[in-house]
Order: C-alpha cells, then structure tokens, then sequence
C-alpha cells in the first residue's frame, strides 16, 4: 500500500510537467498560426491606414493636389487606353487591305498560271482593285502622319463623281450602282 502511495505521489508530483508538456505540444502550432494571422492582419491595418492618408490627407491643399492627380491619372488612363484602341483599328485596317491588295494580285496570278491569254479586262479589275486598295492606304498612312497634306479647296460633288468613275469596274464587277445627290460643296481636303 505504501508503494502505492509512493507511485500515487510521484504521479502527482510529475503531472504538471506532463500537463504543461502535452499544453505546449498541442497548442504550440495554434500559437504560431495566431501569430502568423496577428501579424498579417497588421500589416494589412497599416498599408490601409498609409491609403487612407495618400487618398484623403487631413490637409485641405493636399486633399485638392491629390484629387487633380487622380484626375490626372484616370485622364491619362483613358487617352492611353482610347490610343491603343485607335492604332489597334488602324492596324486592322492595314491588314484588311493588304489581304486585299495580295488578293487581285493571286487571281491575276492564277488567271496568269491556267489561262495562255488573260483578258485586259480581268487585269485591269484586278489592277484597279489592287491600286484602290494601294490609295485607301496611302489615305491611312496620311492620317498617321499628318505632316505632309496638301490641302486644297476641292468641289466635293466633282471629287466623288471622279472616284466613283475611277471605281466603274468594280461597280460593274460587284453589280452595284451608286446614286449621288450632293450639293455643289466646296471643302478643304487632301486630293488623297
């Protein structure tokens, strides 16, 4: 019974450090996660506090300096965006009429391969077509580059009576046939 007691003592005089063993143990990883957790939140408390002060400082005069910059920012944002937009259309554009130009050149090309005698008129659609196209990107390559217009006072109803003959053959080709009405208007333009 005594060594009993002795064992019953010794057990009890052991238990905090087995208590106090298995709490570090088991809670450790809880602490360390806490920590982790605490010194996140932390850090995010302190980036939204030095926002709060860049966005709305106490100070009426910077308060005003920081909105036009802002302003500023989103103004340049948007031109930047609007010009991308814009050269992204010239360039699809651009490859839009080479495809076409390659285009009349491959049928003058094919006719040229399976026929002994190509017909003056098929080469001059063709031609027409390619140097129309030839036109429409020199107009585009003018509107990139703005330096070099020769502008003139041009009758508007003459000038598009000229590009629509110039354009017959491909109005006969594609069968369409264009009716104008416009006024005797004279504006300043580039012939091109």
């Amino acid at each position: 019974m005594l060594t009993a007691l002795l064992a019953l003592l010794c057990y009890l005089y052991q238990l905090p450090t087995i208590i106090i063993g298995d709490f570090i143990q088991f809670s450790l990883p809880v602490l360390i996660i806490w920590l982790i957790i605490a010194v996140i939140r932390a850090h995010h408390r302190q980036q939204r506090v030095g926002r709060q002060e860049l966005v709305s400082p106490a100070n009426p005069l910077k308060q005003a300096l920081v909105r036009a910059l802002t302003n500023e920012q989103e103004h340049h944002r948007k031109l930047v965006q609007h010009l991308r937009h814009k050269q992204q259309e010239q360039l699809d554009q651009l490859d839009l009429f080479s495809h076409e130009i390659k285009n009349s050149l491959a049928l003058l090309q094919a006719a040229a391969e399976s026929q002994p005698a190509v017909s003056s008129t098929q080469v001059k659609t063709n031609v027409h077509q390619a140097d129309y196209y030839l036109n429409i990107l020199s107009g585009e390559r003018l509107a990139m580059d703005k330096s070099d217009l020769d502008l003139k006072w041009l009758n508007l109803s003459k000038t598009v009576n000229e590009v629509i003959r110039q354009n017959g053959q491909l109005f006969i080709a594609k069968q369409i046939i264009p009716k104008i009405s416009i006024s005797p208007v004279q504006v300043m333009t580039d012939q091109k």
